[in-house]
């Protein structure tokens, strides 16, 4: 199982990172055959066990009343740090890996469902974000872009595993996570399906 350590400009330091789900992210191209994009989801250990324990409830969902959205259990704030803590509050990061060129505004387009419902200058602050990050019309073969969320409603963003941007808005972050890993509002199913998948059988080594 890949297993990555980002390097994001917090204390403690950023705990491992285990791929628990992939899926393509943007369609693939007509003349290569590969997808343009495909996006990774890898978490910690400390969210593997809430995705483990989501998994078990959506089995058992018609005999609960209720099963929170996976979003809601990444970004539940158990870390306060403290004197007396030490717990690196990064809950889950997801990857966009590039294989052909994808302009940004393509990129930015998958998105935009993510912000049915918010006040337009939401979907302009994170379109304002990546453009600043990604400083080109483009994304080429071998680029990738990163998100990083954490418990205190914080995301970074890097290009090539530069920290280039970061979004202190919680309603926009929340967005982002739900449009990749809640069923009911994903935009990419196959990710989802994957996440469910995997869930259950991950083990951080």
């Amino acid at each position: 199982m890949s297993r990555f350590t980002p390097n994001l400009p917090v204390r403690p330091a950023s705990p491992p990172l285990f791929l628990v789900g992939i899926a393509t992210f943007i369609d693939t191209d007509r003349k290569s055959g590969r997808p343009k994009c495909k996006v990774g989801i890898s978490v910690p250990t400390s969210t593997l066990e809430k995705m483990k324990q989501h998994s078990f409830a959506e089995e058992k969902k018609g005999e609960m009343s209720h099963v929170d959205r996976l979003s809601e259990l990444i970004i539940a704030k158990p870390n306060i740090l403290s004197p007396y803590t030490a717990v690196n509050p990064l809950k889950i990061g997801a990857s966009f890996h590039f294989y052909r060129n994808t302009s940004v505004e393509e990129f930015l387009g998958r998105f935009k469902s993510a912000f049915a419902g918010s006040h337009w200058h939401s979907y302009h602050r994170f379109q304002d974000t990546i453009r600043r990050v990604v400083d080109e019309e483009v994304l080429y073969p071998g680029d990738k872009l990163a998100f990083f969320w954490f418990d205190d409603g914080d995301m970074f963003i890097t290009k090539n595993d530069d920290v280039r941007g970061r979004i202190f808005q919680e309603d926009i972050n929340r967005r982002l996570l739900e449009v990749l890993v809640d069923d009911e509002k994903t935009i990419v199913k196959e990710l989802t399906d994957s996440l469910h998948d995997n869930a259950r059988t991950t083990r951080p080594w």
